[in-house]
Parts: C-alpha cells; sequence; structure tokens
C-alpha cells in the first residue's frame, strides 16, 4: 500500500489541478482513501480531502469522506469543523454551518469566543434558517456567557414576541442574570439597573404582573436613587391602583432630588393633596 500511495504521489506532482483540475483531483482522492484506509494515516486522508475542497469546493466524496469525521467522539472533529466551515459557507449551506459552530463551541473555553459563536449562530438561525425558537435559544446562551452583550440583548428582546411564551422566557433570564450577578457581586451595577429595568418594564407591558413591575423597578431605585423614569414608572402605577401612602413616598423622593425649584414646588403640592386624601381616607 505504500508503494502505491508513494505512485499516486509521483502522479500528482506530474499531472497539477492547472494541467488536469478533473484528473489531479481524482488522484488526490485515491490517495486520500488509501492513507485512511489502509495506511492508518487519518491525519493525511483529511489533508487530501482538504486540499480536492481548495480546488473543487463541491466535490462531494471528499466532503462526505470528511463529514464522518464530526459524527461521535471523532479525534479529528474539532479539525474537520474547521476545514469545512468555509465550505459551507461558501456554499450557503447553513444547517451544517450552525453545526460546525456548535462542535466548535463545545471545544471553545474562551468567554469572548464563546459568545462571539452563539451570536453567528443566533444570526444563522434568525436571518438564514429562519427558526426564532432555535434563535432565541441561541442568544440566550450568548447572554449567559456575557450579560454583556448588546446584540444578545437587543435580538432576544426582537425575538420574544415571535415565540411562545417569549416575554416570560426572557424575563425569567434576566432575572437568573440579576440574582446570580447580586450573589457574587459580580454583575455591573451599570448592568442590573438595566436589567431590573427592563423586567419591570416587561411585567407592566407584556405580562400584566403590576406587583411584580413595583417589585423590579424599586430594584432599580435601589442601585440608581434617582432614575426618573422608574419614579414615573411607580407613581403612574400607584395613581391607577390607587395605592396612595406608596404614591406619597413616590412623591417625597421626587422632592428629595428635584433640581429645580417649580420641580419641587409641584411635588410639594401633589404631596400635601396626597396627605389631605390618605387623612380622610
Amino acid at each position: 500500500w505504500q508503494e502505491l500511495a508513494d505512485v499516486l504521489g509521483r502522479q500528482l506532482t506530474i499531472i497539477g489541478p492547472d494541467d488536469d483540475k478533473a484528473k489531479h483531483v481524482e488522484l488526490k482522492y485515491r490517495l486520500g482513501q488509501l492513507k485512511e484506509q489502509h495506511l492508518g494515516d487519518g491525519a493525511g486522508a483529511i489533508a487530501a480531502y482538504r486540499d480536492i475542497l481548495d480546488i473543487d469546493v463541491g466535490h462531494p466524496k471528499a466532503r462526505d469522506s470528511l463529514e464522518v469525521h464530526l459524527r461521535g467522539n471523532d479525534g479529528q472533529k474539532l479539525t474537520v469543523a474547521g476545514i469545512l466551515e468555509p465550505v459551507y459557507e461558501q456554499l450557503q449551506e447553513w444547517a451544517p454551518l450552525v453545526g460546525v459552530h456548535e462542535i466548535q463551541l463545545v471545544a471553545e473555553k474562551d468567554t469572548l469566543r464563546r459568545t462571539s459563536l452563539l451570536l453567528r449562530i443566533g444570526e444563522l438561525q434568525r436571518t438564514k434558517l429562519l427558526d426564532a425558537e432555535k434563535a432565541f435559544d441561541a442568544y440566550a446562551r450568548a447572554f449567559r456567557e456575557d450579560a454583556s452583550t448588546e446584540a444578545a440583548k437587543e435580538q432576544l428582546e426582537a425575538l420574544a414576541p415571535l415565540i411562545e411564551d417569549g416575554w416570560a422566557r426572557l424575563v425569567k433570564l434576566f432575572e437568573e442574570a440579576l440574582a446570580q450577578g447580586g450573589d457574587r457581586r459580580d454583575l455591573d451595577p451599570v448592568l442590573q439597573h438595566e436589567l431590573a429595568t427592563k423586567v419591570a418594564r416587561s411585567y407592566e407591558d407584556r405580562l400584566g404582573n403590576s406587583a411584580k413591575a413595583v417589585e423590579f423597578f424599586q430594584k432599580a431605585l435601589a442601585i440608581e436613587a434617582d432614575d426618573l423614569q422608574a419614579l414615573a414608572a411607580l407613581e403612574a402605577i400607584f395613581t391607577r391602583d390607587e395605592r396612595y401612602p406608596e404614591l406619597l413616598e413616590i412623591y417625597r423622593r421626587r422632592i428629595d432630588i428635584a433640581e429645580e425649584a417649580d420641580e419641587r414646588l409641584e411635588f410639594l403640592y401633589r404631596t400635601r393633596s396626597e396627605e389631605r386624601r390618605v387623612g380622610k381616607g
């Protein structure tokens, strides 16, 4: 078998891809098969199949021979995934490309690279495969890798109305990040405030749960005491639900942080009016 491999090697030096592309590819494929099946040279076979795809990206036999290594626990899986990634990209075969990225993800340890791979998977599912459910899952995994990833948060919010229980799942995801970040004290306060606000607005505007909305607006205020948007949202909820003692507290906080005299007077007036209402009640 080694002698045959040497003969094929010499023929390949004589018949280059520019001389006779089809013949060169056929010889290269035979050499790859020989190395794989008779010489125990898996790496050499993979290199031969890679060379074929460099010349003829759509060569089905070389591709099939490489794709075998993507299954199970094949030791060459990651190498072959790297070879096939540009092939699938060029052929616009998006589902196999997602599979390659998933293989790369399993082997990747770096958080930044893992996040990047998951964003790419999400993009492919969203824009090429048109699968909102799988896109949401990929972006959710990217968010769990790094909760500060803006692209993940933006796409999760865009996809939430397109999938079953999307808003509830989004809120759960953000709440988990808040809980874990608070426990470990490693989530940036600015990000905590952002997530608490997003959760509060989702509960109020999407899920119709004012009690939870109040809870998370108050969490946002605990981080940023002069958050006017959170105070305004709480004012609206307490006014609508006739929760006057709590509304009074909001007015008092607005007085404390008011920068303009007119604004301070306005909330002093509202406070006195509510105090009389509560007193009468």
